[in-house]
């Protein structure tokens, strides 16, 4: 080892020939790798439910880091992110019947060219909802949330965050998508409801603050992410990263992010909001944890109604009938 650092500056570039090699050779497609980035996000805590292949690429990443981090610690740093920030590839989904109905459209947000789906009711209400899925999500998945808005009088719309479905892009994180968020929200000149899941939800959250739409009710926040802190504390120890390279992992996403980590944090976000928000999170959920949702329980202000419900995790929880019947309520 003394000797590999004597000589890291001038064994880069061979070192990276050799993990390519060593990734080829295995052949580690990339949709395994995709798959990888998904049990990051999903899956924190084990490898349970993995493949020999797709454990062999966990073990390749945790690898690949830990070297980088021995020759350049802040490229280490900089590769974490750019794995930690990355969706997954997910099989396409089928069109439900009701985007057969939907007008499509376009919009550009810096450099992205977003796909969105917009519907229209018979009988308008002039009123309009955004529907905003979450990270490696889908708009499609909350299909069943339209018809009964349509009936209600509300246009609906959703758009495919960067790096999904027919939007462009390679990665999305907070930053990404408040930026968007905005953009869309600026667009179509404010909406009336929102339903965000996950990632969406607090990005929802970042938009509307940013914007100034802190009076905005009509809110429900589906499993959102809580606290940013704890994903990054757990994506470092799964991936087992050595404590000065998680350090310098979040020191970098600060310094990209322009604020510290306990910035982003959704209780902070919800007492400077105003409005009517429902927020509904599972107890075993595995991904957006409900140990980051209890701390806050004591201290959520009144404009606030938790329910909290068992069993559903983190993406069945919209499609249980008690809650999308609660949801719809809100507007």
């Amino acid at each position: 080892m003394p000797g590999l650092l004597q000589h890291a500056g001038q064994h880069r570039s061979h070192i990276a020939c050799s993990y390519q090699y060593y990734f080829h050779h295995f052949k580690v497609k990339q949709f395994r790798v995709l798959f990888l980035c998904a049990k990051l996000q999903r899956d924190m805590a084990t490898q349970r439910g993995m493949t020999a292949a797709q454990k062999l690429v966990v073990e390749y990443y945790k690898a690949k880091l830990n070297l980088m981090h021995v020759l350049n610690a802040r490229w280490a740093a900089a590769s974490a992110i750019d794995l930690f920030q990355k969706p997954y590839a997910r099989p396409r989904r089928k069109d439900p019947p009701i985007w057969k109905e939907a007008k499509r459209l376009r919009l550009n947000s810096g450099e992205h060219q977003l796909a969105g789906y917009h519907w229209l009711p018979k009988e308008p209400n002039g009123q309009k909802l955004l529907i905003v899925h979450g990270f490696a999500g889908s708009c499609k998945s909350f299909e069943k949330y339209i018809y009964p808005s349509l009936k209600k009088g509300y246009e609906v719309l959703a758009y495919d965050a960067p790096g999904h479905g027919k939007s462009n892009g390679s990665r999305l994180n907070l930053i990404i998508y408040k930026w968007v968020l905005e953009d869309i929200i600026r667009h179509h000149q404010g909406f009336d409801a929102y339903l965000a899941h996950s990632l969406g939800g607090m990005s929802l959250m970042l938009a509307l603050d940013a914007l100034g739409h802190k009076q905005q009710n009509k809110i429900a926040l589906v499993a959102p992410l809580v606290e940013v802190r704890s994903a990054t504390q757990n994506f470092s120890r799964f991936l087992q990263l050595p404590a000065n390279l998680q350090a310098l992992f979040v020191e970098e996403l600060e310094k990209r992010a322009g604020h510290k980590m306990d910035w982003f944090s959704l209780p902070r976000l919800l007492r400077e909001h105003q409005g009517q928000v429902l927020w509904v999170h599972d107890r075993l959920d595995d991904t957006t944890p409900f140990d980051d949702v209890e701390p806050a329980i004591p201290h959520l202000p009144g404009h606030v109604e938790l329910m909290v419900t068992e069993g559903l995790g983190h993406s069945r929880i919209y499609r249980d009938n008690k809650v999308r019947k609660r949801i719809l309520e809100c507007w």
